[in-house]
């Protein structure tokens, strides 16, 4: 009990009650004992904090302490993704203005995204796109209260990962195919 060496005072009276909360100071974060019948006062609160020279405050845990799990990956990645989706939907607006301005600006945008950079962009956009709403349907089901045990946390997490992967493929491999860039049924 931290009370019984605080400050150097008993924390129980004569007939075991206890005589002084242990609280956290939040001006400087160190303990102190307040008698109980300060409590609901806190005028005599105040009065009773005695002045201690302020301690340096504890960092918190970070990510050199703890080990990455994929529930914490998949967070980050739900953050990043929906800050890819931002300047993402900006190239998209791009495109639509260039279609709504004319033909040769609309040529000029296509052309590029028809080059390798633009691909690889597009692929990343759709990707990002998909996982971000397969990570907003997880966070739907935690919402209900529903698979919040570790096992379906993670068995969401590395649902949302593959499944992401597995669409965004399929997407672009029905897309390639479409356009004639690969032959898949010759």
């Amino acid at each position: 009990d931290p009370r019984a060496v605080l400050d150097g005072v008993p924390a129980e009276d004569a007939e075991g009650e206890a005589m002084y909360d242990v609280v956290l100071d939040a001006v400087d974060g160190t303990l102190r004992s307040i008698p109980q019948h300060n409590r609901k006062n806190p005028e005599t609160v105040a009065e009773a904090r005695p002045e201690q020279p302020a301690r340096a405050r504890p960092l918190s845990p970070h990510l050199q302490i703890y080990r990455p799990q994929i529930n914490m990956v998949m967070s980050i990645a739900h953050r990043i993704t929906g800050a890819a989706l931002y300047f993402g939907s900006l190239l998209l607006v791009w495109w639509l203005v260039a279609a709504a301005t004319g033909p040769d600006y609309f040529a000029y945008v296509n052309g590029l995204f028809a080059t390798w950079p633009g691909m690889v962009m597009l692929v990343g956009y759709t990707w990002a796109l998909i996982h971000h709403l397969l990570g907003g349907l997880r966070h739907f089901v935690w919402d209900t209260g529903s698979g919040l045990d570790l096992a379906s946390v993670d068995l969401l997490s590395w649902g949302t990962i593959i499944l992401s992967v597995l669409l965004t493929a399929a997407l672009w491999f029905y897309i390639a195919a479409e356009k004639g860039w690969i032959a898949p049924w010759q």
